[in-house]
C-alpha cells in the first residue's frame, strides 16, 4: 500500500502538469487506442502469470515456457494490429490513429519481458521490491513526459514516455528476480497454465470491455476531447481503488491461493478485506462527489470544468468496488 500511494501521488502530480501542458484531445486519443490495446493486452498475457502465481510448484522451465509463449502471442498481435490500423483511423476519421496504433502495439513484443520477473516476485510476496520499481519508472516516464509536452510533443509525449518507463522497469525487475529470459517452446507446460489462464482471461476482458464501453460510445459519438474529459473523471475515481483495493489484492490473492482448500479462512479473508477497504475508500469516495466541481477548476483549470459531473457521478460507485474486487481474488483463488 505504501508503494501504491507513493506511485499514486507521483502519478497524480505529474498528471497535473501534463493537463495543464496538453489538451484533453491530446488524452483522448490515447484514452482511445487504449480501449483496443487494453482488450488485446488481456488476450496477449492469457492468464498465464496468474495461473503461475496460484500454482503451489513451479519449475523455473515453467516460466521460460509461459514467457515463450506470451512473446509470440505479442509478435502477432502486434502484426495484426499493424495490418488494421489504417482500418480504425477510417472508422475515426483520423488518420492519427494508424501512427499512433502501430508503435504503441509495439509495447505487445515487451510485455514478456515485463511480466514474467513481476510473477516471480509476487509468487514470493516480494511486495517492496515490485513497489520500489514502479514508482522509479512512474517518475522516469513522469520526467520524460512533462519535458517532451513542454517541447510540444502532443500525444506523442504520452506515448514515447511509456515506453521509457517500460524499459526502466524491465531492466530493473530482471535484474532483481534475477531472470534470464530464454526461449522455451514447451506446448504441455503452456497448455498446462493456459487452462486456468483462459479462465481467468475470459473474467477480465467481460469487466474490461463493460469499463471501456463508455470510452468507445464517448470517443464514436463526441470526439477524443469528450473522451479525455471523461476519463479524466474516470482516473480520478480510480485513485482510491488503485491505492488501496489493487495494493491489497496482490496479497489477497497470494493468501487465498495458498489456503484455497479452507473455505471458512478464504471467507474470513475476504471479510476483512471488505472491512478494510470500506474504512480507507468511502470517506475518499464521498469527498470526491461533494467536491468533484471545485476539484477540478482548482487544480487541473478551467478548459477541464466539464469532467466535474462525471466525476462526482462515477465517485458513488466506490461502495461497490470495495465488495466487487475482492471477490475477484476469492473466484481466482478458487
Amino acid at each position: 500500500m505504501f508503494g501504491s500511494l507513493g506511485n499514486q501521488g507521483l502519478q497524480f502530480a505529474i498528471g497535473i502538469v501534463l493537463a495543464r501542458l496538453l489538451t484533453p484531445a491530446d488524452f483522448g486519443l490515447i484514452v482511445t487506442v487504449q480501449i483496443f490495446t487494453g482488450l488485446a493486452g488481456l488476450i496477449a498475457g492469457g492468464g498465464m502469470g496468474q495461473a503461475l502465481i496460484r500454482e503451489k510448484e513451479v519449475e523455473r522451465c515453467d516460466f521460460h515456457a509461459v514467457f515463450t509463449t506470451q512473446l509470440l502471442i505479442g509478435i502477432a498481435i502486434y502484426v495484426l494490429f499493424y495490418a488494421i490500423a489504417p482500418l480504425v483511423a477510417h472508422s475515426f476519421g483520423d488518420p492519427i490513429y494508424t501512427t499512433l496504433i502501430r508503435i504503441s502495439t509495439l509495447s505487445f513484443i515487451l510485455r514478456p519481458f515485463l511480466n514474467i520477473p513481476s510473477v516471480i516476485l509476487r509468487r514470493d510476496m516480494r511486495f517492496k521490491e515490485t513497489s520500489m520499481v514502479g514508482v522509479a519508472a512512474g517518475l522516469i516516464s513522469g520526467v520524460a513526459g512533462i519535458a517532451m509536452a513542454w517541447s510540444g510533443w502532443g500525444v506523442w509525449s504520452l506515448v514515447i514516455s511509456g515506453f521509457i518507463g517500460s524499459f526502466a522497469s524491465i531492466a530493473a525487475l530482471l535484474w532483481i528476480a534475477r531472470y534470464v529470459p530464454r526461449p522455451l517452446l514447451d506446448t504441455q507446460r503452456a497448455r498446462r497454465f493456459a487452462a486456468f489462464g483462459l479462465k481467468f482471461s475470459l473474467n477480465d476482458i467481460v469487466s474490461y470491455l463493460r469499463s471501456q464501453a463508455a470510452n468507445l460510445v464517448i470517443s464514436r459519438q463526441m470526439g477524443a476531447s469528450a473522451v479525455g474529459l471523461y476519463n479524466k473523471a474516470d482516473s480520478l475515481v480510480n485513485i482510491p481503488f488503485q491505492t488501496v483495493s489493487a495494493s491489497l489484492y496482490d496479497a489477497l490473492y497470494r493468501g487465498l491461493a495458498t489456503v484455497q482448500d479452507d473455505l471458512a479462512e478464504s471467507k474470513r479473508l475476504y471479510l476483512r478485506s471488505i472491512e478494510l477497504l470500506a474504512v480507507y475508500t468511502l470517506p475518499i469516495y464521498l469527498g470526491m462527489a461533494w467536491l468533484a466541481e471545485p476539484f477540478i477548476l482548482g487544480i487541473y483549470g478551467p478548459r477541464w470544468a466539464e469532467a466535474a459531473t462525471p466525476l462526482a457521478i462515477l465517485a458513488l460507485s466506490g461502495v461497490f468496488t470495495c465488495v466487487g474486487h475482492p471477490a475477484g481474488a476469492v473466484l481466482a483463488a478458487q
